[in-house]
Parts: structure tokens; sequence; C-alpha cells
């Protein structure tokens, strides 16, 4: 079995420190760039009469542990703990039990203990991640997204909120997040530009934080080589064929209509500034997001936002407030909407053989091959390309087999092989 790509061997299982090795059916395990957490799901086996569930009084609450190795010795780990009962379902003298668990940072995000509260006060989006994974209990594996000063209260909030918050509200350093008034005073017009927007998610090496564009670059991971999609063979090497496209499927790709409706590409941002006491109206358009056919087809707003903007009741002194600075609206809203509904304008998945060292926010290359003809052949230059992962999930069986199917994602801007590395 161990020349077989697939193949995995599992070193242990244990549910609050007792072995549970040989009633384990499947484990499945998920990561994903969106969420702070990491779940999964284990489906087990027992017998009437010799409940081991039953007789050790399993709740589903209990510390959960496990350890594989694939073919090329690299290991998945992961110390959690079990996240309730999902189902349990009797057949005949068998009984099957299906749990749910994520990770202890899960249980750390929901005690009152960890709440947030008190201002904070010019601190960089990634200096308060720092924070918040701390608070959590869990460690930093990666951050290489660099924010202007943030200033807010939460309302004892949990982690995960604040997480989230800066997520959508911090600015960018390097998206060039701006606001231009026009030269007539009395013009009640403005423009905005750049980008901005940060995503904070787990993995099963610890914490990563970026900015979105940093993400889009290849900035936030590995390169986790190059993969074809081939036939396997027994004339391949273990290291080619865990390096083979098993399937491939793109299920999402420029969908325009969606990105009118939620302004991506031209809106307008209607801000009530209460400092003044004046209305504005910030035109957004990020044509350098938009590919030549887009532009023609979005000549003007599709969405209209509404804010109200109050810079100076962050002013403790009697000085006039920074400008953007206690209420940075007019650098974020905007320029986040542009960005959060562009990086993933191509959505698809690859299944591959178990990829134990790949991460969510890493990226590879994927050459899909196409059928040689006269007229044709080589790679398809649509699909392949760079291709950065959104999400991991991997699917293992009691006989010892699994695959790994990766989420993947481009930019609007990235639509084939020669577009893909966004240069």
């Amino acid at each position: 079995m161990k020349g077989n790509a697939n193949y995995v061997s599992l070193d242990d299982v244990t549910i609050d420190g007792k072995k549970v090795r040989g009633k384990v059916q499947s484990i499945s395990i998920f990561e994903n760039i969106y969420t702070p957490i990491i779940t999964g799901q284990v489906v087990m086996i027992d017998a009437d009469g010799n409940n081991f569930i039953e007789k050790e009084e399993i709740e589903g609450n209990e510390d959960f542990e496990f350890e594989y190795k694939n073919s090329l010795d690299e290991s998945l780990k992961f110390s959690g703990c079990l996240n309730g009962m999902r189902n349990r379902h009797v057949d005949g003298s068998r009984i099957l039990y299906v749990f749910d668990f994520t990770s202890k940072e899960l249980r750390e995000n929901e005690s009152m203990a960890n709440v947030v509260t008190g201002a904070i006060k010019n601190k960089n989006p990634e200096d308060i991640f720092n924070d918040m994974v701390n608070k959590l209990g869990g460690e930093v594996d990666m951050s290489v997204g660099r924010g202007r000063p943030m200033n807010f209260i939460p309302a004892r909030w949990r982690p995960s909120q604040v997480l989230d918050y800066i997520n959508k509200h911090g600015v960018t350093t390097e998206g060039q997040a701006s606001v231009t008034d026009t030269e007539d005073p009395e013009s009640k017009e403005e423009t905005s530009s750049g980008t901005t927007g940060f995503l904070a998610w787990q993995t099963l090496d610890g914490y990563r934080f970026s900015s979105i564009d940093k993400l889009m670059s290849a900035e936030a991971g590995e390169d986790r080589g190059e993969f074809k999609l081939q036939l396997e063979n027994r004339g391949l090497s273990i290291e080619d064929s865990m390096k083979t496209i098993l399937q491939y499927d793109f299920p999402i790709q420029g969908d325009t209509q969606a990105k009118m409706r939620s302004g991506a590409f031209n809106h307008t941002h209607v801000i009530m500034d209460i400092d003044r006491g004046i209305y504005k109206e910030v035109n957004n358009k990020a044509e350098d997001l938009m590919t030549n056919k887009q532009k023609e087809i979005i000549q003007f707003p599709t969405r209209t936002t509404f804010s109200i903007f109050n810079n100076e009741s962050g002013e403790e002194s009697c000085q006039k407030a920074v400008p953007d600075y206690y209420d940075q609206t007019k650098l974020s809203k905007s320029q986040n909407i542009a960005r959060e509904n562009t990086f993933d304008d191509t959505q698809g998945s690859f299944t591959l053989n178990p990829q134990f060292t790949m991460r969510p926010g890493d990226f590879f290359e994927a050459k899909i091959s196409k059928v040689e003809s006269e007229f044709e052949g080589g790679y398809d230059q649509k699909y392949s390309g760079r291709y950065i992962v959104k999400e991991m999930a991997h699917h293992i069986d009691n006989n010892g087999t699994c695959y790994t199917k990766v989420g993947i994602i481009r930019s609007t801007t990235q639509q084939d092989d020669s577009t893909s590395t966004g240069k």
C-alpha cells in the first residue's frame, strides 16, 4: 500500500487520552481563509453490548487528537476537541457515531474571560491581530498584512469579532487607498481610489494574517510547486504521482452581474459629514480591477452606499483631528467593496493525492493538459497557471486511503495562464 500515492498511515487517534484507532471509520478536516478556526468531522463505529462511547461517557466535549502520514512521510497532526455529536445511527449490533471537532481556540473565543473591552487606540491591524491570537492561546504562523493605525472601542467583543472588524475596516498601507476633493469647494463630489481589506485565518501551522492584495500576489503563503492533470500509472514515481491533479472543476467564473450589484467596479458612497455639516458623494471607479470587456459594460455606478462620517469625536484635545485618523470610513468602505468583491472572481477546486503540508494562503502552478490532435495540444491556457489556495479539505478513510480537495481562487484580472501571476 505504501507504494500508492493516496496511501496514508495512522500513527494514533485519541479521545480524552484514550486510544480509539480501531473504531475510526473516517476523518475529514477543513481549513479556510475566511474562518479563524479549524473544523472537522469524525465517524466512529462501536458495538452494541460493548459500547466504548457510552462506557467511557463520551459526551462530545473531550480532547481529540490524531496524526497521519502520507507516502512522502509528511504529517497531518491535529490537537483539538470534540464539538458535539451530530448523529448516532444504529444498524443491528453496530452503532455509528458522527462527531464534529474543532480547534481549541474556539473554546477560548467563547469564554467571557477573553472578551475584549476598552478602547483600542493607535494600533496597527497586524498588532491587533497578534493580540487576539494571544488571547485565543494560538500561535502566529505568518503575518504579511500592514495597515494604518486604528482607533475603535470593542463593546465586549470576542476575539473573532475583533478580527472580523479589522478585516473589514482596516486600511492597508500597500493598497494606496485615498480620497480626493474636487477643486470646486462648493462641489458635493469626491473621488476615491485604491484597495484595502484583510483576512485572518487559522491553519494547522498557526494563524495567518494578510491583506487581500498580498494574498493575491502570492505573499501570504508558500509555493507548493507544479501540479499536472495526468493519468496515474505504475511508471510514475511517488513524487510525480503526488503532483497529479485527479479531478478539477470551476463552478464560478466571471459573474459580472454579481460584481455590478455589489458595486465592485463602479459605485457611489454617500457620506454625511457631521464634523462639517456637509453632504458628499464619493465616486469610486476601479478600472484597474476590470477587464477590457468589463470596462465597456460598466460605464456608470451600479450601487449606492451610505455612511455617517465623524472623525473629530476621537480627538480628546482641543486641536483639530488629523484627517481620516479616527474615522477611516472614506479610506476603507469604498476600497473594501472594490477589493473584497474582485479577489475571488474565479472559484474552483482540485482533487489531489494527500497534501499534508499545503495550507490555505499557499499557491501552486496548475498545468491542465489538452487532448492532442492534428491541430492543437499541450496545455489549456485558460485554466492553467497560478492559483491561490482558498481552503483545504482532507478526507481519510479507515482503509488507509486519503484525498485532498483544494479550493482555489483567482482575481478578476487573472484570466488565464499568462495573467495568473497578476504581473
